[in-house]
């Protein structure tokens, strides 16, 4: 009995320590940094081989593709390099405060959260790391001239790739203002969010579509769920895929309740099982829960409505006033509202022999349009022009739900919120009735949608 508790109480650890090492490397790889310092590594490899070569004379037969490149007075080559050593310095210095005044100018402009985009932009760290990269090298280079005979003698194979590796920085320093340019502009953003979220239903809509109604049913009916409390407070992130292993060798079902993004409490239930497993399996099972103090959830697709969500509002703010951001908004909002319309409000995922292993809950469409079109309207109730490219959104949807008319009570609600906002946000007759044009269209849909002018 006692063996038998320490090798459940390793393995637990072995788990805990799988899972933690699993999350720094996560974090350590989406960082800003992670690329330019792999870069400078491979860079620093290069000086220290290329000196090798020059030592043991293996670098004349490169040497003749490259004579463009070659010195070899030990004067001319030390002031080469360090003149572009000190402008290889000043472009990096200016292209940091550049990403610095993007991160600040996006923070502002739009929202917080769109930041992560910029920053983990794999073009630009590429950029930055080569700058960095070709740094070190000079200056490996510089410390390394050898010394024969009382004379100093270039390694000529290594300074031609110094200079090669300068006119590529400069190079890409030019992308790098491009692009640095074109990010920050709000029209790129928005595209990338719908971009990322269409991305992801997409996924889902395909795993949802080799599910089998008849194989995950009796899963949801069954009632003797016992569940398992939160060992810690923090916004809900994912769970770790390392989790259907441990589920697979104790035999048991994980249902997630709490949606992605989701504050959770320490000692509220977490996460529920279909069967009673002892302490030492359900804090082995805890550790695969991935907690974090901010809302980026990075795997989920409420997120980019959110993101979407607050860019139109802060479009509509006095601050900024730019409902033509705002319309665009809704418009991509309202594609990715329709792809999602046709999603499951759970996922499941399977072991390697097919069985359910964990199923997880997402935001309902309903709670998602609640999130995006209820703050629109009350930033915009005041404006027509969103107010007609809402009832517009609606209409659309409901386009594609003529026939089964699931979603008509959901529509109905938000049209007669926005006929109330309207009535008390627009003063103007010509606003009014342009707005109940918009209704007329509404209504023609017959049997789905019932408003009354204002």
């Amino acid at each position: 009995m006692v063996r038998k508790f320490s090798k459940v109480r390793s393995n637990n650890m072995f788990n805990k320590l799988k899972v933690y090492f699993l999350k720094l490397f996560n974090n350590a790889t989406g960082s800003l940094a992670f690329v330019p310092l792999m870069i400078m590594l491979c860079f620093a490899i290069l000086g220290f081989s290329i000196l090798s070569m020059e030592d043991y004379n293996l670098s004349d037969n490169v040497l003749y593709f490259i004579n463009w490149a070659i010195t070899k007075d030990p004067g001319q080559a030390s002031s080469i390099i360090t003149t572009l050593l000190a402008g290889l310095i000043s472009i990096t210095v200016f292209s940091f405060s550049m990403v610095m005044v993007v991160i600040n100018q996006a923070s502002t402009q739009f929202t917080p959260r769109v930041i992560h985009y910029i920053t983990r932009n794999r073009e630009n760290q590429f950029v930055l790391g080569f700058y960095i990269g070709t740094i070190l090298y000079d200056i490996i280079l510089l410390l390394n001239y050898t010394r024969k005979e009382q004379e100093y003698i270039v390694p000529t194979l290594a300074f031609a790739i110094a200079i090669i590796s300068g006119i590529i920085s400069l190079l890409l320093f030019v992308r790098f203002i491009h692009n640095i340019s074109v990010s920050v502009q709000v029209n790129n953003i928005i595209l990338l969010i719908y971009r990322t979220v269409k991305t992801r239903l997409i996924r889902v809509q395909k795993d949802a579509e080799r599910e089998s109604p008849n194989e995950i049913e009796p899963i949801l009916k069954n009632n003797n769920w016992y569940v398992y409390n939160s060992p810690q407070s923090g916004y809900i992130q994912s769970i770790l895929s390392g989790a259907i292993k441990v589920a697979q060798h104790h035999d048991v079902i994980i249902r997630l309740d709490a949606p992605a993004g989701e504050y959770i409490l320490e000692g509220n239930p977490l996460f529920y099982l279909n069967k009673q497993v002892d302490e030492a399996c359900a804090d082995e099972l805890s550790a695969f829960f991935e907690f974090d103090v901010i809302t980026d959830v990075k795997e989920h697709s409420h997120y980019a409505f959110v993101q979407l969500t607050e860019i139109a509002c802060k479009a509509l703010s006095p601050g900024i006033n730019d409902p033509g951001t705002a319309r665009m908004c809704i418009d991509y909002l309202t594609d990715t509202l329709l792809l999602r319309s046709k999603l499951p409000d759970q996922e499941y995922r399977k072991d390697k022999d097919g069985a359910v292993r964990i199923i997880l809950s997402h935001y309902s469409y309903s709670d998602i349009i609640k999130s995006t079109f209820t703050p629109i309207r009350h930033y915009g109730h005041t404006d027509v022009q969103i107010l007609k490219k809402l009832l517009s959104s609606l209409y659309k949807l409901a386009l594609n739900d003529l026939n089964e008319k699931k979603l008509a009570y959901i529509y109905n609600e938000h049209a007669e919120a926005i006929m109330e906002s309207a009535k008390h946000g627009l003063y103007n007759r010509a606003d009014r009735t342009n707005l109940n044009q918009t209704t007329n269209q509404l209504n023609a849909l017959e049997g789905y949608f019932n408003l009354s002018a204002i």
